[in-house]
């Protein structure tokens, strides 16, 4: 029942999710790679670190307990194991450590009414514990919150030993002590400082998840702010991203884009996936589009040369004749083209970008004088693939135009000022140039990548990529550098 109690519940979130732009899954073996590369340094810590002294009061009576440290910590990385767990909708990766023992000392300090001082010696041997970290989210950010640990602690031996040689002759401890009560709280204190020996190194992989990323070179961010994280079928970690673009300088300004699908059952069975759906793209694109970024105002310098054409009333008027019959021979012409609406992407086995468009052909009839001919309304439409880059700064997904794939369609002419247009001999004339005017694109786009949500504290290695209905899915492994 508690199976099926939480698959609903994920459902639900699923669901109710904002914006889940993205949906990423961490399987339990990546993880397992995770804990290798940060318990050598726990260990570490659990061992260097000064753990806190302690008092412990019984009525009148108070104990002092005083540099408590490790003498000796038997564990390695191989004898922590990781297990995902979902309990009644709440969400653990439990590390479990497997045959703990170790050796401690300390000082202990009490009146009885005289000061009394002495040491404890305490040692733990094979044993298990358990310790408990809570998957959740606080304000969109992943939070992992170490519980107490659990186990049994039967093997658990403490000796003490004070300067009273009264006390000690006639081991009195338990006239003056609370043994039992001091015990408890002895180990707790130990097992405790083990278990919040991870919290450093948790902190630090927290403190590399970027949530927002600003695009170098646009006015754009992505907001990676996590909507849902949750265990499910006690095999990996899923988690629902924002995956929204917005305007930098205007991030209260909600994209006008529909809302993504749910998203399919994963493809990949890689340790590391992720899914980015249309609605990443078409928030991306919306972006551009409002921020002005996608219009141009074309000339004859920034036509490409492989673009054999004049931008002139004589070199247009093969598919223009009335143009030099109106405005004369060899006036310069710009064409202000403006994106008219944000294109829209859709995601089978290539990604299909379509976009309307107008640009108005302004003639330069004399210094400082212009007069727009006409304006061409029309629609594009371009297929893309994608593919994945890792560098020292992060992943990126990039994508390339295909060949042969552009193509300029639905063309109408308004506010003519030069009689009628042969709409058809416009369109032949741009698909006629439409590989070079997408190639001339590509190199444009070709270093403008887009940063994934992955920390850039490990190499991503076989990484696949599979484009899919609605979504394109990528898979990886990871190898981890010590955190």
């Amino acid at each position: 029942m508690k199976g099926l109690t939480s698959i609903f519940s994920f459902i639900c979130l699923s669901a109710l999710a904002l914006r889940p732009g993205i949906r990423t899954s961490i399987s339990q073996n990546a993880l397992i790679n995770i804990k290798n590369s940060i318990v050598p340094n726990v260990i570490t810590e659990i061992q260097a670190n000064k753990i806190p002294d302690f008092d412990v009061k019984f009525g009148l009576l108070k104990i002092n307990i005083t540099d408590i440290q490790f003498l000796e910590f038997n564990l390695t990385a191989e004898n922590v194991g990781v297990k995902l767990v979902i309990d009644d909708t709440i969400s653990y990766i439990n590390l479990e450590l497997i045959n703990l023992s170790f050796n401690a000392t300390s000082k202990i300090a009490f009146r009885t009414p005289f000061l009394v001082k002495g040491t404890i010696s305490s040692s733990l041997e094979n044993t298990n514990l358990t310790i408990p970290i809570k998957i959740g989210t606080n304000k969109g950010k992943v939070s992992l919150e170490i519980l107490a640990a659990r186990g049994n602690l039967d093997s658990f031996k403490m000796r003490i030993k004070t300067d009273s040689q009264i006390i000690s002759f006639f081991q009195l401890f338990n006239h003056f002590l609370p043994i039992n009560m001091l015990t408890n709280a002895y180990k707790r204190k130990l097992v405790t400082h083990i278990g919040e020996s991870f919290n450093p190194q948790i902190q630090k992989i927290l403190n590399s998840i970027v949530y927002v990323e600003e695009i170098p070179n646009l006015p754009l961010s992505i907001d990676y702010h996590i909507e849902a994280l949750q265990v499910v079928q006690n095999q990996y970690i899923e988690g629902l991203i924002n995956g929204t673009f917005f305007l930098t300088k205007k991030p209260k300004l909600v994209p006008n884009v529909t809302l993504p699908e749910i998203p399919p059952a994963w493809v990949s069975s890689q340790d590391f996936k992720i899914q980015i759906s249309e609605y990443f793209f078409d928030t991306f694109l919306w972006g551009l589009q409002d921020s002005g970024i996608l219009n141009i105002n074309i000339t004859n310098d920034i036509i490409p040369k492989e673009i054999p054409i004049t931008l002139s009333t004589t070199g247009l008027s093969e598919i223009l004749p009335n143009l030099p019959k109106v405005y004369g021979n060899d006036k310069p012409i710009n064409m202000n083209c403006i994106v008219s609406s944000p294109p829209q992407f859709t995601i089978s086995e290539v990604g299909t970008l379509l976009s309307n468009s107008y640009c108005d052909f302004v003639v330069t009839t004399a210094e400082n004088a212009f007069k727009t001919a006409f304006r061409l309304n029309m629609q594009a439409m371009t297929q893309f693939t994608g593919y994945v880059v890792n560098n020292s700064t992060g992943v990126y997904l990039f994508g390339s135009i295909l060949p042969n794939s552009t193509e300029f369609t639905v063309f109408t002419a308004t506010n003519s000022t030069i009689g009628p247009i042969n709409l058809q001999d416009v369109q032949d004339a741009l698909n006629y140039f439409a590989d070079a005017i997408a190639n001339y694109i590509d190199q444009k786009i070709e270093n403008q990548g887009i940063v994934l949500p992955i920390p850039p504290t490990s190499q991503v290695e076989n990484a696949t990529m599979v484009m899919n209905e609605n979504f394109i899915e990528i898979g990886f492994t990871k190898r981890f550098s010590n955190y």
